[in-house]
């Protein structure tokens, strides 16, 4: 519900959000007194829900202590309201809220003293707070509390490695349930702090070379996890690079280099905030590395970097490049709408085979699994490529015959008329 300023959806505990939304209802209705009391007890119900959730839902053994402090306090003395300073203290002590937040409680609940007993002023008239000390108040809570999560207390790193453990082997056939509870359990509930806590640790975890099995053991799980987090925590990974520390920990072995280099095929935009020594290292990998080079679309742009492959039909161990690499290359693309330019250089790449066998290679791999696709335009710049290149249509490549075949009867197919090759004399 959107009241003022306020929307209250964003308060996620149902109970919470109906004492708020009284809370507004008195303020509205110029009971301020009413406000303020309410504004108090729902602040301190809130803390208390808070520290639930995580005793039980984490097995917090912090919120655990201060619950039980509680407990036994009210159990001595029902009656004694002491308990609420001893919350107040201990949540900061804890880490539960900011100095800044509790400082504003423990004024709020001096308030409350004021407006809730009778203290009367020099006019003999019950203390009444101005509409600005309240709507202060309200929005400072709202803020800063009611629509925030229980924050961590204890090591979050050991707690979200223990409970995404179970999913190790099954992660990948049910990778949404697994990201859903990442967000859920996790994300939605990290101040910055711990979400770079987190992020930090797991970077470690699968970009550092480690002999601990455990760690190799649970390598897949862990990549999935930080693709997680970079995804759904973007603004906050880019803080975390621009830090550059995390680079100190990382590996530059070749297995090590594959992983991060995809890694940035998937985020492209944060290899900008990458120090630049890791940047140099990065362009001596991708040197020994050609399906990594056909995929670094990350260094300039997407569409700069297709652009240039276009100038550059780089030709080196082309024949190395696999077919899940011209794919990636394509689907990437294909996303971008540039599926037409995708072909295009395909063919350019074609064009620039040194070898009969790279020739081969980059037509079973990147160009016949389009051939369905193509239309008149690249049929015909196909063809003259076939044409002019000796690589192609020398008569000593036995795969010659095997490539123009594969041409001619697509073609057939899609468009229902023979190709005629009367214009491609290499090519009868």
């Amino acid at each position: 519900m959107l009241i003022g300023k306020f929307d209250t959806e964003l308060i996620k505990n149902s109970s919470i959000r109906d004492y708020f939304e009284e809370v507004l209802a008195n303020y509205m209705s110029g009971h301020n007194r009413s406000a303020i009391v309410l504004l108090y007890s729902t602040v301190i119900t809130d803390v208390m829900q808070k520290l639930k959730e995580l005793s039980e839902d984490f097995g917090d053994a912090k919120a655990t202590a201060i619950l039980t402090k509680v407990h036994t306090k009210q159990a001595t003395n029902p009656s004694d309201p002491s308990w609420e300073n001893d919350v107040i203290e201990d949540i900061l002590k804890q880490g539960v809220v900011t100095t800044a937040v509790a400082g504003k409680i423990d004024y709020l609940q001096k308030q409350r003293h004021l407006c809730a007993h009778p203290v009367l002023n020099v006019d003999y008239e019950l203390e009444k707070p101005s509409n600005e000390t309240v709507i202060d108040f309200i929005s400072y809570m709202y803020e800063n509390l009611l629509t925030r999560p229980a924050p961590f207390l204890g090591n979050v790193v050991d707690k979200m490695t223990d409970a995404l453990a179970k999913y190790n082997t099954s992660f990948s056939s049910n990778s949404r349930a697994v990201e859903q509870e990442i967000i859920d359990s996790y994300l939605k509930r990290c101040e910055k702090k711990d979400f770079e806590r987190i992020y930090k640790a797991y970077w470690k975890f699968v970009f550092q070379d480690s002999s601990n099995q455990t760690l190799i053991d649970y390598k897949e799980l862990n990549y999935f996890t930080i693709r997680v987090l970079t995804k759904n925590s973007h603004h906050f990974c880019i803080d975390v690079f621009r830090n550059g520390h995390i680079f100190s920990t990382t590996s530059t072995s070749d297995e090590t280099m594959f992983r991060l280099t995809s890694f940035f095929e998937e985020f492209y935009d944060l290899y900008q905030y990458i120090p630049g020594t890791w940047k140099g290292i990065v362009d001596a990998f991708l040197d020994r590395s050609p399906n990594s080079r056909l995929l670094c679309w990350y260094k300039t742009s997407p569409v700069e970097h297709i652009e240039y492959l276009m100038s550059n039909p780089f030709i080196s161990y082309s024949s190395l490049i696999t077919k899940e690499s011209y794919d990636k290359f394509y689907l990437f693309y294909n996303q971008m709408g540039l599926s037409s330019k995708t072909y295009e250089f395909f063919i350019k790449h074609l064009s620039k085979a040194a070898s009969f066998e790279s020739a081969y290679a980059i037509f079973c791999k990147a160009v016949m699994p389009h051939l369905s696709s193509f239309g008149q335009l690249q049929y015909t710049l196909l063809l003259d490529v076939m044409n002019d290149n000796d690589q192609v249509y020398h008569k000593s490549n036995y795969n010659r015959d095997n490539m123009i075949n594969s041409v001619c009867s697509e073609y057939e197919r899609k468009f229902g008329q023979k190709l005629i090759l009367t214009s491609y004399a290499n090519l009868q």
